[in-house]
């Protein structure tokens, strides 16, 4: 699917979120499979990529 959208629209940069990618194992896999094709994988480093990102991003809104 990222092949196929980055083909028709020239993007090579992929954001790798939710909570699925707490998995270690695989949030590994799939960067390196991603990087191997010549994406640019970004990832959660200081906010966790599960629903405790969304509570930050609504606590920034609300300083706002």
């Amino acid at each position: 699917m990222v092949e196929r959208i980055s083909k028709d629209t020239g993007i090579k940069r992929v954001a790798l979120s939710g909570g699925v990618f707490q998995n270690l194992t695989l949030l590994e896999l799939v960067v390196s499979s991603l990087e191997r094709k010549g994406f640019d994988v970004l990832i959660h480093r200081e906010v966790p990529p599960n629903d405790g990102g969304v509570s930050l991003g609504m606590a920034m809104i609300a300083i706002l």
